[in-house]
């Protein structure tokens, strides 16, 4: 978390910062700007973190009902989920 306010701090500067990270806590994400999800060499989602819901919503995800799980994790665990139907809009790994 030091590193991130680090580089946060650097971005805030005016350095732009480009970063790869593999799931990251939702305390991470929230620092970031913009982010991109990248699944089988396809962007699946580029933008705010903070509009992962609407765009899940937007192509018929939705995150449960008391899930404890936020929009970051419910996109990934759909990502990578056994789902074998593709659903448009959206890449599965199967």
């Amino acid at each position: 978390m030091s590193l991130m306010e680090l580089l946060r701090s650097l971005a805030n500067e005016g350095l732009p910062i480009i970063q790869s990270i593999h799931q990251p806590s939702n305390q991470i994400v929230n620092i970031f700007d913009k982010i991109m999800v990248i699944s089988n060499g396809s962007i699946v989602y580029y933008g705010k973190s903070f509009d992962i819901e609407s765009y899940l919503n937007s192509i018929d995800y939705y995150l449960p009902i008391n899930s404890s799980s936020s929009a970051v994790d419910f996109l990934l665990e759909a990502l990578y989920s056994d789902a074998v139907t593709p659903i448009e809009g959206f890449f599965h790994r199967g």
